[in-house]
């Protein structure tokens, strides 16, 4: 390969696409079905993209939802 593809590759990533989901799952303004598939991956998608650009791709940690029950 060279450093293009290398870079290409490099940066598809599985755990960088993840992510992407992950924060797109926490956007509100998604709804996430089977009708939709085409729209939700294209915002996955220009999001990974948008972090292309500005050469940063923010972790991802899960939120914690705390649950509190009546006693």
């Amino acid at each position: 390969m060279n450093q293009v593809q290398f870079l290409c590759y490099d940066l598809l990533c599985s755990y960088y696409l993840k992510t992407s989901v992950c924060y797109g799952i926490e956007d509100e303004n998604i709804f996430w079905s089977a009708v939709n598939f085409l729209k939700c991956f294209w915002v996955c998608l220009r999001r990974l993209i948008g972090w292309v650009r500005e050469g940063h791709c923010p972790n991802y940690s899960v939120k914690e939802k705390i649950c509190l029950r009546d006693k």
